[in-house]
């Protein structure tokens, strides 16, 4: 058997041509993977995406290089926005290849974002306005600047920081409202459920701090009746937080006082008084205390509330609030304290100023009558145990109280 010299001439030719071919080929290939794109260039975005394509390639060198190279272009600050948005857009993609390892990108330099903003956050150096986590600004508006506050909500963004972006995005700023509303955004977690001040535990700083935080008109948030029901669990006793931490203790008694002093046509301003005494918000309660004191439209309980705040904080002119208080005979207060002997006790404003002035002047209440008082660690009297069961009781011990300040009851 003889070959044709120039016929196997030919076919060498033609095999070194197609593995030069492949060669090119694959170092295109390699460069497109190593070479640095720039995300200002009109194809940059194109190049980016055909990267991301390569995280489906059937070879696993391949996919490591694109995975690797996408890491360092997001990384880049020439490079992360282009190399971002190709990648949430990929992040939708039908190839599980893609999807994953496109998702697991993102995840990724999420974290390492949070975590150099977290950094700054603790860095008392950088100054709040360069700060760049979600709510920040309202939170820092609440509880301050400083380092505890910014230990509580470096906290906050790590355990909550998806809650914090969806909250964030619900934020509807007066001017951004007047002029265009934003789309509302997909709730990520059960944000109702996160934030219902029944379920979060007292020693949970970072949630109450949250909690406090968006109670405002300007967080489209659909929760109605937020602000009653924190109002109802910050009253009551064994609810509302309970912080072993003194730092942490601080931060969410300042959120406390600036919560208190929000408008007061919310209402509640018995409830709201009785919460800044609760958390030794006093600069608060004396505001609120002498706003309610002056309106004679304000509610019987709120008066008898802010009359026993006003004694207990030692307000200018108490003896003159308590004397013009003597007539107020407006029912405050109905408390049936014993079950067993179904008796009502009634409290009016002018039993709270009777027994006010009885204990200015250091004369125990009991000794006039008020047989069902009872202490109250915050503001001296419970303001349901002032009261009487009958009007012959209340006139005995009107009469007696008399005889004791040496002055006229009417």
């Amino acid at each position: 058997m003889c070959f044709a010299p120039n016929r196997i001439v030919s076919q060498i030719a033609a095999f070194a041509k197609v593995a030069v071919i492949a060669i090119l080929f694959a170092s295109v290939a390699q460069a497109q993977i190593e070479s640095p794109l720039d995300s200002r260039s009109p194809n940059g975005l194109v190049q980016h995406e055909a990267l991301i394509q390569r995280l489906g390639h059937p070879s696993y060198s391949q996919r490591t290089r694109a995975q690797k190279r996408l890491q360092t272009l997001v990384l880049n600050e020439s490079t992360k926005t282009a190399a971002l948005a190709a990648l949430k857009r990929c992040a939708a993609s039908e190839d599980l290849e893609v999807r994953e390892s496109a998702l697991r990108i993102l995840r990724e330099a999420e974290h390492r974002s949070i975590q150099l903003e977290i950094g700054k956050l603790l860095d008392l150096t950088n100054p709040s306005s360069k700060i760049r986590l979600p709510l920040w600004r309202q939170y820092s508006a609440m509880a301050d600047n400083g380092i505890d506050s910014r230990r509580l909500f470096a906290k906050l963004a790590t355990d909550h920081f998806v809650a914090l972006r969806y909250l964030s995005g619900c934020y509807q700023s007066k001017a951004k409202s007047a002029a265009r509303k934003k789309p509302t955004p997909t709730n990520p977690v059960n944000v109702h459920q996160l934030l219902d001040p029944y379920s979060i535990a007292s020693d949970d700083a970072a949630l109450w701090a949250l909690l406090l935080c968006i109670d405002d008109p300007q967080f489209r948030l659909g929760l109605a009746g937020l602000s009653t029901r924190i109002t109802l669990a910050l009253t009551q006793t064994g609810t509302g937080p309970i912080l072993p931490s003194r730092s942490e203790s601080n931060v969410i008694k300042r959120m406390i006082g600036k919560w208190v002093a929000k408008d007061r046509s919310t209402g509640l301003d018995r409830e709201r008084l009785a919460i800044a005494m609760k958390y030794q918000c006093h600069e608060e309660a004396s505001s609120l205390c002498d706003q309610v004191l002056q309106d004679r439209f304000a509610t019987p309980s709120s008066h008898a509330m802010a009359l026993l705040c006003a004694s207990t904080l030692g307000r200018p002119h108490l003896e003159r609030l308590l004397v013009e208080r003597v007539s107020d005979n407006r029912t405050a207060h109905v408390w049936q304290l014993i079950a067993s002997r179904k008796i009502k006790i009634r409290t009016q404003v002018s039993d709270v100023a009777v027994a006010l002035m009885l204990h200015q002047q250091g004369i125990d209440p009991r000794n006039a009558g008020f047989a069902e008082l009872q202490a109250d660690p915050f503001v001296v009297f419970r303001e349901h145990s002032l009261g009487f069961s009958s009007e012959s009781e209340r006139r005995n011990a009107y009469v007696k109280a008399q005889k004791l300040l040496g002055i006229e009851i009417p």
